[in-house]
């Protein structure tokens, strides 16, 4: 199915920029709706991810703060790193640099794997397809990152 989708600001703090993914017809990005949906049956989780988000903003993007999920050649990684945060949510990002990422949605994390939970894989794959279009657009210089920020053709249609 295709969909519009535009990467919205959601926070710059003149260090790090931090984009959420919104559909066309959705009142809220992907990561309001994430926070939305889990504030209260998983307080103390979303707490952690707000921090580990925080230190991103103070001290950029470092791998220890992430977990890389998906694939080798793509950009999507696990916020928070299980090994750093006791925290079974599970955000989904995309890296496009140390100074600019992109927070999507996720969900609970109650198997071994991602593979083995339908939503956190089905999150991942979106990301998947996410990054590919936005690095397709990089390479041809219809998305720009500068810094912290990103500008161009923020929306465009993906098959999710």
């Amino acid at each position: 199915m295709r969909a519009s989708v535009t990467i919205e600001l959601l926070e710059e703090n003149g260090k790090v920029g931090i984009y959420s993914p919104k559909f066309a017809g959705e009142a809220d990005s992907e990561f309001i709706k994430f926070l939305k949906a889990n504030k209260d049956k998983h307080r103390d989780d979303v707490l952690t991810i707000l921090a580990r988000i925080d230190k991103i903003k103070a001290q950029y993007l470092q791998d220890r703060f992430i977990r890389y999920e998906g694939l080798k050649r793509d950009r999507v990684a696990g916020l928070p790193a299980p090994y750093i945060d006791k925290c079974g949510l599970r955000v989904y990002i995309i890296c496009i640099s140390d100074q600019i990422i992109i927070l999507g949605g996720g969900g609970f994390k109650n198997t071994r794997t991602y593979n083995e939970s339908p939503e956190l894989a089905d999150w991942v794959r979106k990301m998947q397809v996410l990054d590919d279009e936005i690095r397709i657009r990089q390479n041809s210089g219809a998305i720009i990152s500068d810094g912290y920020r990103l500008s161009g053709e923020l929306t465009f249609e993906i098959d999710i």
